[in-house]
């Protein structure tokens, strides 16, 4: 979801629609690096799956060492920002 919950504008093929091991959900959530290795898993629009780095901190990397929680070019969710929510809905 954007921002006040309303849905992604720029949705594409490859979009993500479940992201794990999220510790904390947000703009920028964190993700536990224990389960998988340092990596973080996602499932796509298209059923796909593919894997990420996560850093020191408990971020996501893209492939281009940024947040891929970010707009424009190499982002996962396009125009807009996305705001990560956990299972329970907690950020």
């Amino acid at each position: 979801m954007a921002g006040d919950g309303v849905p992604l504008t720029d949705t594409s093929a490859s979009t993500p629609l479940v992201l794990a091991p999220i510790e904390k959900g947000g703009q920028n959530p964190t993700f536990d690096p224990g389960p998988y290795g340092d990596k973080f898993i996602y499932g796509r629009v298209d059923g796909s799956s593919v894997t990420g780095e996560i850093d020191e901190n408990g971020h996501a990397k893209s492939q281009d060492g940024k947040s891929p929680f970010r707009t424009g070019p190499r982002s996962l969710f396009g125009k807009d920002t996305p705001v990560i929510k956990t299972p329970t809905g907690i950020n």
